[in-house]
């Protein structure tokens, strides 16, 4: 049965209970084997009547409150509304005084519209298995209400609901919802994790909700939502949303959607949020942790692992958190303002930002220009692989908090890891300085690794290529092996943003702002070598200790053989070397 055919006989019974002067509080009560049938009159008892019998099913008006008698679990028994059956009441009740057990109710079939709430677990423990058929709710579906422990199965049923709480209040257990196949389409929001501990493993079937998702959502709030199969769309997701709550959300098979507005984990004031993705996902705007002081701020982390494709429209903010890349793909698409920027990492003084790992962030369609903020650091960890971090198709890369030589905002490689900075392209004036890896127009370069480079005729070109983790096989061999790296890069001039064709030049000045947290004390001199297709040469030096720069000594040439022709540069320390006192 739909929906809309529920929701017809509901309103159907509305005006049949005119026939009722009253509403009653009803009970089941039944013996023997089995499931017990809804519509079996003798079964429905008025409570605080002395055991005295309805004789007929309850109506749209009457609340049914069951117990942990008849419809015992522990014992096999479940009130069941059956194939054929149009059942109905006010507002639902599994679990409502203590009794020794779980009440159970089981949907098989049929229809159940409800006037008001429907709840599983209200102050003591109960249990709904939703087979088929259809669930009414006008109001609320409460999953552990005040204080009992709820947990409901959809196997097949559709479900239509206002708002879906699973652990609305702190009970003595986690409540959980299994959703293996079916339909819940929500007219407002669901929260799994709303002041006590929920749960909601969603293995099939589809989530259709009107306003947002919450994952734990307020103070002693804890949601876990783990997505396995089904798809779930949805305005916003919220994950651990305020000061003491903390929210988890799994997203490994199935779909994810969130058409309105925020991908968000970790909101405002304090709330700590989780998330792991390795299944398809989208979103309009997507925030890890809180934004700009004064609000206290949010914390979030996210993987993104190789099954995962992110698709972001507009932004993508690491505003306090970590974003750990494992493979994935997240696509920024810059729908909307051209202008805006697409990628932000770190979003005050006061938060800390963090991209690393390997994947692609990024788009597919070379033609869009896409906008960067690093005021954090971006580390391409290959965890013992030889694996790439991506931002080649990023055009534009910039800081908005102030960095001196001191600090460690910047681009960094380790473990096997290679990171692709943004680009720079335009047509490069000669004898005027650029940067890669940072702002275009800076005069120096102020971000960890990043380059400063100088035509000595005019360029139209892409300056490309990577920051590379020492212990990578594909530099070339022959480093002085007796002095130890600080830094190795690939550049490149390209005609285009993504193929190989190279751009002519005749030279490039270059300087390296190096990292200076890799120097010892012992280091009496840096030397900065290029290999030209043969051998590695010395092309510049510098003395450690004043700004973390080091520069060519003059133009170079194109290198003529590989891919890359500006070529491999390598800064290396030179250690001092001990004295030897001989005492005879």
């Amino acid at each position: 049965m739909t929906v809309k055919t529920s929701v017809k006989l509901g309103f159907a019974a509305l005006l049949l209970a005119t026939a009722h002067t009253q509403a009653v509080d009803l009970f089941y009560s039944a013996t023997g084997p089995g499931y017990y049938p809804w519509d079996y009159v003798p079964g429905w008892i008025i409570y605080q009547s002395g055991s005295t019998p309805y004789n007929q099913l309850p109506t749209i008006n009457d609340d049914v409150l069951i117990n942990a008698t008849a419809p015992r679990a522990e014992d096999g028994h479940a009130l069941t509304v059956t194939n054929g059956v149009f059942a109905e009441c006010n507002r639902f009740v599994a679990g409502y005084q203590n009794y020794p057990g779980t009440a159970w109710f089981r949907l098989d079939g049929g229809s159940l519209t409800c006037a008001s709430h429907f709840v599983v677990g209200r102050q003591y423990p109960g249990l709904a298995t939703l087979e088929s058929g259809s669930l009414y709710s006008a109001s609320n579906l409460y999953v552990s209400s005040q204080g009992g422990v709820g947990v409901m199965t959809n196997n097949g049923a559709t479900v239509e609901a206002g708002s879906l709480f699973v652990a609305n209040n702190v009970a003595p257990a986690c409540s959980v919802l299994v959703q293996n196949g079916g339909s819940l389409n929500l007219r407002s929001n669901v929260i799994v994790g709303e002041a006590g501990q929920g749960m909601a493993v969603l293995n099939g079937g589809s989530l259709d909700i009107t306003e947002n998702f919450y994952i734990g959502n307020v103070s002693g709030g804890i949601g876990i939502v783990t997505n396995a199969g089904a798809v779930i769309t949805t305005s916003s997701f919220y994950v651990g949303c305020q000061a003491g709550a903390f929210g988890r959300l799994i997203h490994i098979g199935g779909t994810l959607a969130a058409k309105g507005d925020y991908l968000q984990i970790g909101r405002s004031n304090g709330g700590i949020g989780d998330c792991e993705m390795n299944a398809p996902f989208s979103a309009t705007i997507m925030i890890i942790g809180t934004g700009l002081a004064p609000t206290i701020p949010g914390t979030g982390t996210v993987t993104v692992a190789e099954n995962a494709v992110g698709t972001v429209k507009e932004f993508l903010r690491v505003n306090n958190g970590d974003l750990f890349m494992r493979g994935g793909r997240i696509h920024l698409q810059n729908v909307g303002n051209p202008n805006r920027t697409n990628l932000y990492v770190r979003t005050g003084e006061d938060r800390r930002g963090l991209i690393r790992g390997w994947g692609y962030i990024g788009y597919t369609n070379e033609n869009i220009t896409l906008r960067m903020i690093n005021n954090g650091q971006i580390i391409a960890d290959g965890e013992g692989e030889e694996r790439e971090l991506d931002l080649n198709m990023i055009a534009v890369v910039n800081n908005d908090i102030p960095v001196a030589f001191t600090d460690t905002n910047g681009w960094y490689a380790v473990n096997k890891g290679c990171v692709r900075f943004p680009r720079t392209l335009q047509t490069f004036t000669p004898g005027v300085t650029y940067c890669w890896g940072d702002l275009y127009s800076k005069e120096v370069p102020e971000l960890v690794n990043s380059v400063g480079f100088t035509f000595t005729t005019s360029v139209n070109a892409a300056i490309r290529g990577g920051f590379y983790a020492a212990d990578r096989s594909d530099i070339p061999a022959g480093l002085p092996a007796h002095l130890r790296p600080i830094g190795i890069w690939q550049i490149g001039a390209f005609v285009e943003k993504v193929k190989l064709t190279k751009a002519t030049f005749d030279g490039v000045s270059l300087t390296f702002r190096y990292d200076h947290t890799q120097l010892r004390p012992t280091d009496s001199n840096l030397r900065l070598y290029r290999y030209d297709g043969g051998a590695w040469v010395q092309v510049g030096s510098a003395a450690p200790g004043g700004d973390p720069l080091i520069s060519t000594d003059a133009p170079l040439a194109p290198v003529s053989s590989g891919d890359y022709n500006i070529g491999w540069f390598a800064v290396m320390a030179v250690e001092q070397n001990g004295t030897l006192i001989s005492v005879r």
